[in-house]
């Protein structure tokens, strides 16, 4: 969070684009007060315009500004265009000048502007697979690094996000936790994520063997003549694709090019045939590598990009950690995930906004600054959302990933200590908004 906000109050900042709003900054302490016999301006510049750099007071537009007696500051401005507005309020009394602050605000097209920014995490591992931590352990953690939604994959079994789902059940939390599992069929070496999907895909494999392979060569007889596809292979992710969609989740394709036995965990005739056909209905860009591994996901994005390239769409995406521990010194927990833009934490809501496109991959590696990836719209309204909205959520989830942690350890306080926090972050997006 800009340490500016911990001193004033913004609203709001998130505004319809094409309107004129009336934006207030309200200090909220002594020493970031507007003395009012200063004469205060604001400075007002739009990122996108086109404006005349040959001098600094050339820059912006000063719209008229009120002083009010509950010591805030308000300005009308007419928000043009989808993009970020900043302003900058300064005063001065004789030859003294000061500025109190640089302050921004984002104008969204009415498609967006009915949407709200949520991160999630949809690939993560517990001691039902080849994790180190429980299920309610994992989900809590996650909560505590800001995460509004969440799905336990671990490989072959939908059990432990069954766990993490009862473990919550009767705890007032925000957090959203869903059904998943990463889906293994036999005799396919390709990765795949059943995110919320109302079923496991494991089991039904596992229930009757004969009617899968069965159905897998049915899919494998439509597939056309391809050199070095494993045709197999691919009619078994069709398959399993269908199946995750049937059941009401959404289907991902794993790390392509996560490096698994000296070579791409999906071979490239698999990936053209994926990008051709689109039987899925993600793309995980941004996947759970550890430093020494980030090439794999340099490769992802540019192969990404060349795909949509290539074929005149924009394939969805989303950002998992794929992490197999939440504490210890190897995790990547928080690393990287998904911004949904979404109407509501509903599954079909999330579900379909990724598959519409209102979703970013994020790469947010400690020490480094955040890198999102996605197509230009949904990336510069996520950066923002990572600047100016993200801060003041964070730290209320920080709180209640703890809160969660210890109901989850037993502590009979915890859940009334939840129940007072609820629905704090819900209120912080919409206190943002005009």
């Amino acid at each position: 969070m800009d340490p500016q906000y911990r001193h004033f109050d913004v609203h709001p900042k998130i505004v319809p684009a094409g309107k004129e709003c009336t934006v207030t900054v309200r200090p909220l302490y002594p020493h970031a007060a507007f003395p009012v016999d200063y004469k205060w301006e604001v400075m007002a510049v739009s990122r996108e315009r086109v404006i005349d750099r040959t001098s600094y007071q050339s820059v912006g537009t000063r719209p008229a500004v009120t002083l009010h007696e509950d010591g805030s500051l308000s300005f009308p401005f007419r928000f043009e265009g989808e993009q970020e507005h900043r302003f900058r309020i300064q005063g001065g009394k004789g030859e003294h000048t000061i500025v109190r602050g640089d302050f921004n605000v984002y104008s969204l097209d009415a498609d967006l502007y009915s949407r709200r920014p949520y991160k999630g995490d949809l690939h993560l591992h517990t001691i039902y697979s080849d994790g180190k931590c429980s299920p309610a352990y994992m989900a809590a953690r996650c909560r505590e690094l800001g995460l509004d939604f969440l799905a336990i994959t671990d490989h072959h079994t939908y059990q432990g996000s069954v766990e993490a789902i009862a473990a919550y059940k009767d705890a007032p939390v925000d957090v959203r936790l869903y059904g998943g599992e990463e889906v293994h069929p036999p005799g396919n070496w390709v990765h795949m994520v059943n995110f919320g999907g109302s079923q496991s895909v494991n089991a039904l494999i596992g229930q009757d063997k004969d009617a899968y392979l069965k159905a897998v060569a049915e899919i494998e007889k439509t597939l056309p003549d391809m050199q070095g596809l494993a045709r197999h292979q691919y009619a078994s992710c069709v398959w399993c694709y269908r199946q995750i969609q049937a059941g009401g989740g959404l289907a991902v394709l794993c790390h392509p090019h996560w490096n698994y036995w000296f070579a791409y965990s999906v071979s490239e005739p698999e990936l053209v045939r994926h990008f051709a056909d689109w039987p899925c209905d993600a793309l995980e860009l941004i996947g759970g590598y550890s430093l020494k591994e980030v090439d794999c996901n340099v490769l992802q994005v540019a192969r990404w990009r060349d795909a949509c390239v290539k074929h005149g769409r924009d394939f969805p995406i989303v950002g998992a950690s794929d992490a197999h521990s939440a504490d210890e010194t190897d995790h990547i927990l928080g690393w990287y995930y998904t911004i949904v833009f979404s109407p509501t934490l509903e599954l079909a809501d999330l579900v379909a906004s990724i598959k519409a496109g209102y979703s970013v991959a994020v790469e947010a590696i400690p020490g480094q600054t955040p890198r999102v990836h996605g197509t230009y719209r949904m990336t510069k309204y996520a950066y923002f959302a990572l600047n100016e909205l993200f801060g003041q959520h964070d730290e209320y989830c920080r709180e209640e990933g703890r809160l969660m942690r210890a109901y989850a350890a037993g502590d009979p306080a915890a859940a009334a200590a939840l129940a007072a926090l609820q629905g704090r972050c819900a209120k912080w997006l919409e206190a943002c908004r005009q």
